[in-house]
């Protein structure tokens, strides 16, 4: 790829959440299958009434949404309104060349509501970016299994394959896609299914607790504890406090586990909390001045009120968690206000609901953002270098794009980042206390 190529995609930085016309012929989705079937090609809709503004000047280049209700999948997904007629006597321009894009998402089974929502975000992601000879191939990883969803793409003749969202079916498909020369971008958030080529485009709990490590480090902390679940997620969050903390010029002074299953926390905090060591009064504050936990949701809760029983003040502690965390029914549990967790801003993914509102009359789930950010990298990439040129070197851009949800950028070993501001529990919303950042550029001295 040229220097120039390249850097007309730095100085694009994929803005993805904009909004207007793009000249073009059609872009489309086939039926979702195990066996890709031929594009079809949809009649075009009148133009939705909310979508009349001017088109935005260039280089910033995107489709009108589709109708309130969306293309059902198997149909195509309508172009833009198509270009003037060459002028008789000169020659058409060459088509551009065909960039076939595979989605792999579930269609059916326990997830298929979730899957359901990733395809539609990725719909409107081709109505806003895509330009003409751009396919979306969609297959269900449930039907026949995530291996024959991805032998499906290959035969067809895709030329990257976004999904799937599991971490199993990501170990599953990586072999078949490495075969073939295609990289993999995935809506898994679990690292160690990455690799270089196959990427986890999930927000990753490791890097939004480093994120949040940081903040407590430049507020003063020095000291740190764990208390996490005998699990996957606690030994990840485990490891991750443990190597990030010295990296500050901290220590990690105690690091407790329980059994994963535990529903009684109150001897387990009392543990954590070195009450029956602080009994004496006045009550002495613990040796640590951040606790990091793993827990989120119903469990957060229960494990909740035993926090401040045991004398675990914010005032002294920091509790510190998940971004499962950006949940405002916390707040009414005392003992979890103040809590620091890393998220992206919400305000930043409200344009996006709304548009997926109009075009299907629902609200997104959580992840469904994922799809639109995949879908709108690969063809603003498609757009910019004339054609499918998805390799590592131009994936992993290391300025990163702009998503839905603010900055992010994939690396060479297959993990992604974020640009990810810090928050704090209160009662009803929670508060900002530190942005995200505007770049993965180093501050200028």
């Amino acid at each position: 790829m040229s220097a120039v190529t390249r850097s007309a995609i730095l100085a694009l930085g994929l803005l993805v959440a904009a909004c207007g016309q793009m000249p073009g012929s059609r872009p489309t989705v086939t039926e979702p299958a195990p066996q890709a079937k031929p594009p079809v090609t949809a009649q075009e809709p009148a133009k939705p009434a909310w979508n009349t503004r001017p088109t935005p000047p260039a280089p910033v280049e995107t489709a009108p949404l589709p109708p309130s209700g969306g293309p059902a999948p198997g149909n195509a997904i309508p172009s833009a309104p198509v270009g003037a007629v060459p002028t008789p006597g000169l020659s058409a321009p060459a088509p551009k060349p065909a960039i076939r894009v595979a989605l792999l998402v579930p269609l059916s089974g326990r997830a298929q509501a979730v899957g359901q929502n990733l395809l539609e975000a990725a719909q409107i992601a081709v109505f806003d970016h895509a330009s003409e000879g751009f396919k979306l191939l969609p297959f269900d990883t449930e039907k026949d299994g995530a291996t024959a969803a991805a032998n499906a793409a290959v035969a067809a003749g895709a030329h990257i394959i976004l999904g799937p969202l599991f971490s199993n079916q990501v170990s599953e498909v990586a072999p078949i896609a490495k075969a073939a020369g295609l990289s993999v971008i995935s809506f898994s958030n679990d690292r160690s299914v990455a690799q270089t080529g196959v990427y986890t485009l999930g927000l990753s709990p490791v890097q939004a607790l480093q994120r949040v490590l940081a903040i407590t480090h430049e507020k003063g902390a020095t000291r740190y504890a764990a208390l996490v679940p005998d699990s996957a997620i606690g030994r990840q969050t485990l490891a991750a406090l443990e190597k990030a903390v010295p990296q500050l010029g901290s220590t990690v002074v105690r690091a407790d586990t329980y059994p994963a299953a535990a529903t009684d926390f109150q001897g387990i905090v009392r543990r954590t909390a070195e009450y029956d060591r602080r009994r004496a009064q006045p009550t002495p504050p613990p040796s640590y001045q951040v606790l990091v936990l793993a827990e989120a949701g119903a469990r957060l809760k229960q494990m909740g009120p035993w926090i401040p029983y045991y004398d675990i003040d914010v005032k002294d502690v920091r509790l510190v968690g998940p971004p499962a965390w950006d949940d405002t029914t916390l707040g009414a549990e005392p003992g979890l206000v103040g809590g620091w967790y890393a998220a992206p801003d919400p305000a930043a993914r409200g344009p996006f609901e709304e548009k997926f509102k109009a075009a299907f009359g629902a609200t997104p789930n959580r992840i469904a953002s994922l799809a639109y950010d995949a879908v709108a990298l690969t063809a603003v990439i498609g757009k910019l270098t004339g054609g499918p040129n998805f390799s590592d070197s131009t994936l992993t851009n290391p300025n990163g794009f702009a998503g839905v949800e603010g900055l992010f950028r994939l690396n060479m070993d297959g993990s992604s980042e974020r640009g990810l501001a810090v928050w704090e529990i209160q009662r009803g919303q929670h508060k900002q206390v530190a942005p995200a950042p505007g770049s993965f550029l180093p501050p200028a001295n």
